[in-house]
C-alpha cells in the first residue's frame, strides 16, 4: 500500500492561472486609480489652501493700510481713485518731519492680478517704497466708499471675484472686505 502525501494534482492549471492573473490585473488597476484621484486631490487641496492663503494676505494687508489711513484721495501722480482703483493717504500722527505716504490698491502692472503700492512724497517728488503683487488671478476688483466727498468718506469695501481655476463650471468665487479708517485727524 503506497501513501502519497501529494495528491496526482498539484499545482494549477492554466485556466486557474490565468484567473489568478485576471484579478490582481484588477486589483492593481483599482489601486492605481485610487493613488491617481488622491493625488490630484491633494494638488487641488494644496493650490486650494494657497488661493485662500494669498485672498487672506490681500485682506490683512488691505484692512491694516485703511485702518491708518486718514483719507481717500482722488489722485496721486498717474494714479486715480475709481470703482477699481483706490488711493489712500496714510496717517501723519506723530510724522511731522515725514515725507506723506500713499498707499495705492488695484490693478498696477497686471490686468488679473491686484497690487498694492506704496509711495512716499518729498518735495513733489514721488518715489515708491514698496510694490507687491498678489499672486492670485482675479476676474473682478471693485472699492465702494462715498464717492460724493471721497475725503470724507470712513469706510471702504473691497470686493474681489477670484477666478476659481480648479472648477471651472462654478464660476469665480467672491470675497468682501470692509474697514473702517482709524487715523483720521480730528
Amino acid at each position: 500500500m503506497r501513501t502519497n502525501r501529494w495528491p496526482d494534482r498539484a499545482g494549477m492549471t492554466l485556466l486557474e492561472l490565468l484567473g489568478c492573473a485576471a484579478v490582481l490585473a484588477v486589483v492593481i488597476n483599482l489601486a492605481a486609480q485610487v493613488f491617481i484621484t488622491s493625488s490630484r486631490l491633494s494638488v487641488l487641496g494644496t493650490t486650494s489652501l494657497d488661493r485662500a492663503g494669498v485672498v487672506e494676505d490681500i485682506r490683512d494687508e488691505f484692512v491694516a493700510a485703511v485702518r491708518e489711513s486718514s483719507a481717500i484721495l482722488p489722485g496721486v501722480g498717474k494714479y486715480r481713485s475709481d470703482s477699481e482703483q483706490l488711493i489712500l493717504e496714510l496717517s501723519m500722527h506723530g510724522r511731522q518731519s515725514s515725507p506723506k505716504r500713499y498707499v495705492v490698491f488695484g490693478r498696477i502692472g497686471s490686468e488679473s492680478r491686484l497690487s498694492k503700492l506704496v509711495i512716499s512724497e518729498k518735495t513733489s517728488v514721488y518715489s515708491a517704497e514698496r510694490f507687491v503683487t498678489y499672486p492670485v488671478d482675479l476676474e473682478s476688483v471693485r472699492f465702494t466708499y462715498d464717492k460724493n466727498v471721497p475725503q470724507k468718506a470712513r469706510l471702504v469695501s473691497l470686493e474681489l471675484r477670484v477666478r476659481n481655476e480648479g472648477n471651472r463650471r462654478q464660476g469665480e468665487v467672491p470675497h468682501m472686505f470692509t474697514a473702517a479708517m482709524r487715523g483720521v485727524a480730528q
